[in-house]
């Protein structure tokens, strides 16, 4: 017998899988596939073609520092802008209410060198295992439950990070292109 999550037998239902992949995901609580989901937009092979390790470790201190046009962010300020978001997550999924600043996370580059940029990749990443972490701690009815930020529940805060970070991965890959252009 099949039990689906409220305990409804399921086992009289077909279902149909083309792939032992998807075998993999139908199993998977919906944590882990939210876990899954920011693994593979670090590291992985993502839906979207591209990964954040893959296009920041592309990128050196000099072009992500650089600024393609005038009043436009450098590739350097949405990336802390972005930490500073996922922290910010990280931090309102463990309970701690917090704003969002009135700078929205975009702070000036204090130091321009290749180690500062390679320490910045770091965080990133780090912050994608804690993510992980926490996910995998999880469990997926807590993912409906309201967070510490109203109105939005944890489920919420994660699938807008994944988004946001979508969105400026393509930011920034745009943003790349150009500042190698412009060199």
């Amino acid at each position: 017998m099949w039990l689906y999550e409220k305990g409804e037998d399921i086992s009289h239902q077909s279902f149909r899988f083309s792939s032992f992949t998807q075998i993999v995901r139908a199993a998977m609580k919906e944590s882990e596939r939210i876990s899954k989901l920011f693994a593979d937009q670090w590291s992985g092979e993502p839906w979207l073609g591209v990964s954040w390790e893959k296009t920041l470790r592309e990128i050196t201190a000099k072009e992500a520092s650089s600024r393609p046009f005038p009043g436009f962010n450098s590739i350097w300020e949405i990336v802390i802008h972005l930490l500073g978001m996922r922290q910010a997550v990280l931090r309102r999924l463990e309970g701690e209410p917090i704003e969002t600043p009135d700078d929205n996370y975009f702070h000036a580059i204090t130091d321009r060198s290749e180690a500062a940029w390679q320490q910045l990749i770091t965080q990133m990443e780090q912050t994608t295992r804690r993510l992980q972490e926490l996910l995998l701690r999880e469990k997926s009815a807590a993912l409906s439950r309201q967070s510490v930020q109203p109105p939005f529940t944890r489920y919420e805060l994660l699938m807008g990070l994944l988004q946001h970070d979508a969105y400026h991965l393509g930011q920034i890959r745009l943003l790349h292109r150009l500042a190698r252009f412009r060199m």
